[in-house]
């Protein structure tokens, strides 16, 4: 977008008459836009997503870069950038038909964050909803460019009795 931006503002003629003085140079680049139109909307494959990911961070900087330390580790990952990782992770889609709020706290405790949520379950005895905590737990580090394996942990714990529910007790 940005090169046919340039293109256009540099042209010495307009662009209709380009393409009529030159029709198979002008079929080809719509052919070719078109092609790349296509493949970026249908998502570039794993093996480019690491090539696309590095070319944005040079091209464009890293959007954390705000909260970055002096020392050059990184600092501590924005809680936002944690929320987007848990929710593109299995533990996520797992959990998710008990999950009724956003986030409601976070904290962080011996390298882990640990993330809350309100949710329900369904009880069989009362045939109705029961209140229950949803609680995540994934490395602090972790963000979308290093997600370290994606080492999530999620626990149910029914906010009446403060039992935490295993899948048996969940109905699955």
């Amino acid at each position: 977008m940005a090169l046919g931006g340039v293109g256009a503002a540099s042209a010495d003629t307009r662009w209709w008459t380009a393409v009529a003085e030159r029709p198979w140079a002008a079929a080809v680049f719509l052919a070719f836009g078109a092609v790349a139109l296509g493949w970026l909307s249908t998502g570039p494959g794993r093996g480019w997503r690491p090539v696309l990911a590095r070319l944005r961070l040079r091209m464009f900087g890293n959007p954390l870069a705000a909260t970055a330390t002096a020392g050059g580790d990184g600092g501590p990952v924005p809680v936002a950038a944690s929320v987007e990782l848990l929710e593109r992770s299995r533990a996520w889609e797992t959990a998710v038909p008990l999950i009724r709020s956003g986030l409601l706290e976070h904290w962080e405790e011996d390298g882990w964050r640990i993330l809350h949520y309100a949710g329900a379950r369904h009880d069989a005895g009362c045939d109705c909803e029961r209140p229950v905590s949803v609680v995540f737990a994934l490395d602090a580090t972790a963000d979308l460019d290093r997600p370290l394996g994606q080492a999530i942990r999620v626990s149910v714990v029914d906010q009446e009795t403060e039992r935490v529910l295993t899948a048996e007790l969940l109905g699955r």
